[in-house]
C-alpha cells in the first residue's frame, strides 16, 4: 500500500477522474438516450452531451499520454492484452547502450568542452580568492591545520626502507662518477700548502708504534717464526738433526725469538717517532715513495679499484633509513618547554605557518611574484582541466554502464517525472478541449 501511494501522482488522479466522469456521462446518455436522439442537425447547447464528449476525449487523451510516457521507461500493462505493441515500449532499457554513449558525448562534447572549461578558467582569479579566504583568522588556522595533517600523513606513509635504498643508489652512482685521482691530487696539494702533510706523517708514526705494541703483532710474529722452524725441519734429515740439537742445547727458542723481534720493532717505531734525524729520514723516504708512485698508471688503477671496492662493500642504507626515521619523528614530535607542561607546535607546524605567512606577504606586496604565481596556478589548473575533460566521457560512461537497468531507469525517471506528469495533465486537458470542439462541429454540421 505504501509503494502504491508513493508512485501515485496528480496525473493518475486526473486520469481516474476523467474515467469516472466519462462513466457518469455515459450512464446519463444511455439512460436518457431517447431524449437526445433528435440532436443531429441544429446546434443545441446541451450540457449533458457536451460533457460526454469532453469526458470521452479527456479519457482518451489521458490514456494515450499515459501509455506514451510509461512506454519510455517500461512495458505498460495494456501490452499484455496487445502483445504486438510491446516491441516499441521500454525504450530506455532497450536503447541503454546508445543512451549511455549519448550521455557521455553530451557531457564531454557539448556541455564541458575544452573551450568552455578554459574560458571559465580565465575568469577565475585564484590568488584573489585565496587572499580573501586568508583574511579571516579561522580560515587561516583551518588551512594551516589541513596542510599540517596532509604533510604529516605523507611523512608517516613514506616507505623509508625503499627511499633509503634509492638514496643509497643515487649516492653511490654520484660517487662512482667522481674522478678519485683528481680529488686525491687536490687533497695532496692542499695538505702540502697547509703544511698538513707532516701531520699525516706524525699520525702514520703513531699508528706504527701502536701496531708494533699490539698483541696481534706478537701473535703474527710468533706464527711466522713457528712456520719457518717447521719448514726447516721438513727440508731433510740433516736439517732435522741440526734443529733437534739446537732445541736440546736451547739455541732455538721461538718464544724468546718472538720477544726479541717485538722489542726491536717497538724500539725502532719509538726511535722513528722520537729521534729527529730518523724521523726526517722517514719523511724523505715516504715523500720519495709517494712521488715515484703517485701519478703512474698503476696508481690510477689502484685508486679506481679501491673506489669500486669501497662503493661495493660500504652499505649506506641502514644509516640513511635511520636518518629518515629520526627526521620524520623530529618533524612531527611536539616540542615542550623546560618546566612547562604546555606543548609547543611541532617543527613541521612552525615551518608551515612561517611559509604561509611569507607567501601571503609576498602575494600582497610583490606584484611580480603574484603574477608569476597566478600564471603558474592557471597553468596547473589548465592542465588539470584538460586532463579531466578527456576523462569525463569515460567516467560518465563507466558510471552509467555499472548501473542496473532498474537503477538507471529510476534515476532518469526521477529527473523528468514532474515534466512527464505535466505532459499527461496537458493530454487530459487537451483531450477535453478537443472533445468540446468536436461536439460543436458536429452540432454545426
Amino acid at each position: 500500500m505504501h509503494s502504491w501511494k508513493k508512485h501515485w501522482t496528480y496525473a493518475d488522479s486526473a486520469f481516474l477522474a476523467a474515467g469516472l466522469v466519462y462513466l457518469l456521462f455515459l450512464y446519463l446518455r444511455l439512460h436518457y438516450a431517447g431524449q437526445y436522439m433528435g440532436h443531429l442537425g441544429e446546434l443545441n447547447w446541451d450540457w449533458l452531451v457536451l460533457g460526454y464528449y469532453m469526458a470521452e476525449a479527456a479519457l482518451v487523451g489521458s490514456f494515450a499520454d499515459w501509455f506514451a510516457v510509461t512506454a519510455v521507461f517500461e512495458v505498460p500493462w495494456i501490452c499484455r492484452l496487445l502483445p504486438f505493441m510491446a516491441k516499441h515500449t521500454a525504450i530506455l532499457p532497450r536503447s541503454r547502450e546508445g543512451f549511455v554513449r549519448g550521455c557521455s558525448k553530451m557531457v564531454q562534447q557539448e556541455f564541458l568542452t575544452k573551450k568552455t572549461l578554459l574560458l571559465q578558467k580565465k575568469q577565475l582569479v585564484l590568488l584573489d580568492k585565496l587572499l580573501a579566504y586568508l583574511e579571516k583568522p579561522q580560515n587561516k588556522a583551518r588551512l594551516q591545520g589541513l596542510l599540517t595533517d596532509f604533510a604529516e600523513g605523507v611523512l608517516h606513509k613514506l616507505d623509508t626502507l625503499a627511499l633509503s635504498r634509492q638514496l643509497e643508489g643515487k649516492i653511490k652512482t654520484a660517487l662512482a662518477d667522481v674522478e678519485a685521482n683528481t680529488e686525491l691530487d687536490k687533497l695532496f696539494k692542499a695538505l702540502v700548502a697547509q703544511r698538513r702533510d707532516e701531520q699525516c706523517y706524525a699520525w702514520l708514526l703513531q699508528q706504527l708504534v701502536a701496531l708494533a705494541e699490539a698483541p696481534a703483532t706478537r701473535q703474527r710474529v710468533h706464527s711466522e717464526l713457528q712456520k719457518q722452524v717447521e719448514q726447516r725441519s721438513s727440508e731433510g734429515l740433516w736439517s732435522s738433526l741440526k734443529l733437534w740439537a739446537a732445541k736440546k742445547l736451547d739455541v732455538v727458542n721461538v718464544d724468546d725469538a718472538t720477544d726479541a723481534v717485538c722489542r726491536a720493532l717497538v724500539a725502532t717505531a719509538h726511535r722513528l717517532q722520537d729521534d729527529k734525524q730518523w724521523r726526517c729520514w722517514l719523511y724523505a723516504q715516504l715523500q720519495r715513495v709517494v712521488t715515484s708512485v703517485y701519478g703512474t698508471e698503476q696508481w690510477r688503477t689502484l685508486v679506481q679499484s679501491l673506489q669500486q671496492r669501497a662503493l661495493h662493500d660500504i652499505s649506506l642504507q641502514p644509516a640513511l633509513q635511520q636518518l629518515l626515521d629520526n627526521m620524520i619523528k623530529a618533524l612531527c614530535r611536539p616540542q615542550t618547554r623546560e618546566g612547562s607542561a604546555v606543548a609547543r607546535p611541532t617543527i613541521l607546524q612552525q615551518a608551515i605557518v612561517e611559509a604561509l605567512e611569507a607567501i601571503e606577504t609576498d602575494l600582497r606586496s610583490n606584484a611580480q611574484f603574484k603574477a608569476k604565481a597566478e600564471a603558474y596556478l592557471q597553468h596547473i589548473l589548465g592542465l588539470g582541466l584538460l586532463q579531466a575533460q578527456t576523462m569525463l566521457g569515460d567516467i560518465v560512461e563507466r558510471i552509467l554502464q555499472a548501473m542496473a537497468d532498474e537503477r538507471l531507469t529510476e534515476m532518469v525517471r526521477s529527473k523528468v517525472d514532474t515534466d512527464m506528469q505535466r505532459i499527461r495533465l496537458n493530454g487530459t486537458v487537451m483531450g477535453a478541449f478537443l472533445g468540446a470542439i468536436f461536439y460543436l462541429l458536429k452540432c454545426a454540421w
